[in-house]
């Protein structure tokens, strides 16, 4: 079997970054206003294997099999097992697999179900048509994916009170993304992601929701508790991959985020961007 090298992983993985997790499926799901989308969960048979792959905490699974019949199944993949809920009583099922690799036979055509979410900040270049083609894979003939990512390219820091521009906020922005860029991540996949579905994975049927990640206004500051830290991360991320990068150290990047956490103070100003969830059918054979 294959193995794929998977990319360095920009975010951390401890309990801390686990409970940020949490609440940013919370958000996500506030905005995007469903777990499985309708048109999904009206097709699906008696007996359904549901898969999340890049479950981190399992967060969407759990929540998934809460909501759902008791008849249906549920596996949670992903890279490492690093985030997976410590102790688990319910139906859910977590192991590790990488998505960049090629399908392990016991997994080939079993789900009817495969749902991801946030890749972004592991995939790049073909990495995208791969994870694809084996999602395609996971699933039997007829099946269904639901791919969520975020379009953090043109990720925004909006004022909500004349107040000063958030320019420690927006100063982190830009350098996460060059940093993500340079290793090719955070562009224009997100943007593609329905095509590559489309072509990549021979799906059929497939739609794009494009939903803003402040559908919901009263989530503006959760969506800032959430996502300052994780810029914070990422902009830490970028000094670190990238020792000099246009002149940035580890302390200026500290500086901005206690000027940038002054900057959200009181929903003064929010992060937002456009969220992409793609559903789509693989071909009945």
């Amino acid at each position: 079997m294959a193995t794929t090298e998977w990319k360095p992983y920009s975010l951390p993985r401890d309990h801390t970054e686990s409970n940020r997790l949490n609440l940013q499926h919370k958000v996500y799901i506030a905005n995007a206003g469903f777990l499985l989308h309708p048109r999904i969960a009206a097709a699906l048979p008696e007996q359904a294997r549901v898969a999340d792959v890049g479950t981190g905490t399992g967060a969407w699974l759990n929540d998934l099999a809460a909501e759902s019949p008791s008849s249906w199944s549920y596996t949670g993949f992903d890279i490492s097992d690093a985030q997976f809920p410590q102790t688990n009583t319910g139906p859910c099922r977590f192991t590790t697999l990488n998505i960049l690799d090629d399908v392990p036979d016991e997994y080939r055509e079993h789900f009817d179900v495969v749902h991801l979410r946030l890749l972004v900040c592991g995939l790049s270049g073909a990495d995208w048509a791969t994870t694809a083609r084996n999602a395609s894979q996971l699933l039997k003939p007829g099946g269904w994916i639901q791919w969520h990512e975020c379009a953090f390219l043109h990720l925004q820091v909006l004022q909500n009170a004349p107040a000063a521009p958030p320019s420690a906020c927006r100063q982190l922005v830009a350098l996460l993304l060059a940093g993500q860029a340079r290793e090719g991540k955070m562009v224009e996949d997100v943007l593609r992601l329905a095509q590559t579905v489309r072509q990549a994975g021979g799906f059929q049927d497939c739609e794009d929701y494009v939903f803003s990640s402040d559908r919901v206004a009263e989530t503006r500051g959760a969506t800032n508790e959430i996502h300052h830290p994780a810029v914070g991360a990422l902009a830490r991320y970028a000094v670190q991959a990238s020792p000099g990068l246009d002149g940035w150290t580890r302390e200026k990047v500290e500086e901005l985020m206690q000027r940038g956490s002054r900057e959200l103070e009181g929903g003064k100003a929010y992060y937002r961007w456009d969220m992409h969830i793609v559903t789509a059918r693989k071909p009945v054979v």
